[in-house]
């Protein structure tokens, strides 16, 4: 039950870790923040910023490579006189050089050239066109300041759950087409589409983050006259995109966010849950030495050393570890249905992938930290006093020792026990 517990919770902290980290360019990529400071109130940190921070970025900053906008809209989808609604990524064109999608069918490049040309993910393509290739076929688009047919240009693979950019289809930002709604690209203290860039090769994000406020004062206007400078109550920092999930100060996430204190709490959670599996087994080991003491005696009689006595009771202890793990790995795959249910994740164990010899590796350190002490302890029996008291003899500093631990698995289970209360 202990490991079984413990590959569920490392499961979960994984992938929590683990977004963003596949993009090519993850190490290099960035998302800018915008903060606004208003007088006597708490600041507004958003993860998105103002709209015409893309014109200038490149200009201000040489460092910066690609530089490009995107913000979510649903408009309704007309198809064949039936009327849907989808998430539409509104994206420039350099978002395609920024994040590397996978493309099925069609060219992403010539996709967002146009602005008639729309990019879906696999799924949607299933939706709307079934096993039909979706390439060439038109789907209506209205936003209620206009309204355009749309040619699907490209398919990409669905993305993986694991990132914060969400992107279910795309479309080509064309700034005049939003003329009416001027606070979405065109407003300097409106923070509507999140601001991505990747830097070039050797570039320093903190030197950039460091050049904002001079940057800000450059290129923002003044809200009136006779006010501050503008970095007094605005301020940008770019995040790399690895921390967006964890770490991202901002709201209005295009997918929920997590929390670094989340995962710090489950990961000891999960170890406190496999000490306590270790002690219980150090304490049954002990506490049956006396069973055991005619056997240890004997062996030494006949010639057996310490360490051959050693090595005997770690073999046992790590094979009794690795038919503990099978069932914990029954219970773990027969879990995950409505462990994934719950958590809204898609978290599996690849046992052709590295996630074996770790699954491996975890039963052989808990083997071997469970029966190190019982090896030890049972190990430096005394044949003769054994046999001819015919008993264990076992020292007030084991027994204390083991007394110690038995205390120490009830505070942990008891904290644990009293913490999900609280918590609940």
């Amino acid at each position: 039950i202990g490991l079984a517990a413990f590959m569920l919770i490392a499961l979960f902290v994984r992938d929590e870790l683990s977004y963003d980290k596949f993009w090519q360019k993850a190490d290099d990529t960035y998302r800018i923040h915008m903060t606004f400071l208003p007088t006597g109130r708490a600041p507004f940190t958003f993860s998105s910023a103002a709209g015409p921070i893309q014109n200038v970025l490149k200009k201000d900053f040489p460092q910066i490579e690609f530089a490009a906008r995107v913000t979510r809209q649903q408009p309704t989808l007309i198809l064949d006189n039936i009327f849907f609604q989808e998430d539409i990524s509104i994206v420039d064109p350099d978002f395609i050089n920024i994040f590397n999608f996978n493309t099925v069918a069609g060219d992403l490049q010539i996709a967002l050239k146009d602005n008639n040309s729309l990019i879906l993910n696999q799924t949607l393509a299933k939706k709307y066109f079934g096993t039909a290739d979706a390439i060439g076929k038109i789907i209506t688009l209205d936003f209620d300041i206009f309204k355009r047919d749309y040619k699907v240009a490209a398919i990409i693979e669905d993305m993986p759950t694991n990132s914060q950019v969400n992107i279910t289809s795309m479309i080509l930002l064309d700034e005049k087409d939003w003329l009416e709604r001027d606070w979405i690209f065109d407003s300097w203290f409106s923070a509507n589409s999140q601001q991505f860039i990747s830097l070039k090769p050797g570039s320093n994000i903190e030197d950039i983050n460091d050049q904002m406020p001079i940057f800000i004062d450059r290129n923002f206007p003044k809200p009136g006259v006779g006010e501050d400078v503008v970095s007094s109550f605005t301020l940008l920092n770019a995040m790399n995109i690895k921390d967006l999930h964890l770490k991202t100060p901002g709201n209005y996430e295009y997918r929920d966010k997590g929390s670094i204190n989340t995962v710090r709490t489950f990961m000891a959670v999960a170890v406190l849950i496999l000490i306590i599996a270790s002690i219980n087994f150090m304490n049954l080991s002990t506490a049956r030495a006396s069973q055991r003491a005619k056997e240890i005696s004997l062996r030494k009689v006949m010639g057996a050393t310490r360490k051959n006595l050693i090595f005997q009771f770690l073999s046992e202890s790590i094979l009794l570890t690795l038919f503990g793990l099978l069932i914990a790995l029954a219970m773990v795959e027969l879990s995950l249905p409505l462990y994934n249910e719950i958590l809204g994740k898609q978290l599996i164990i690849d046992y052709g992938s590295s996630d074996f010899y770790q699954i491996i590796g975890l039963a052989l350190s808990v083997g071997i930290l469970g029966g190190m002490y019982p090896a030890f302890i049972l190990s430096s029996f005394r044949p003769a006093n054994v046999l001819k008291a015919n008993k264990s003899v076992e020292t007030k500093a084991s027994v204390k020792l083991r007394s110690i631990l038995v205390i120490l698995q009830f505070t942990v289970s008891i904290s644990l026990f009293v913490s999900t209360a609280v918590v609940y």
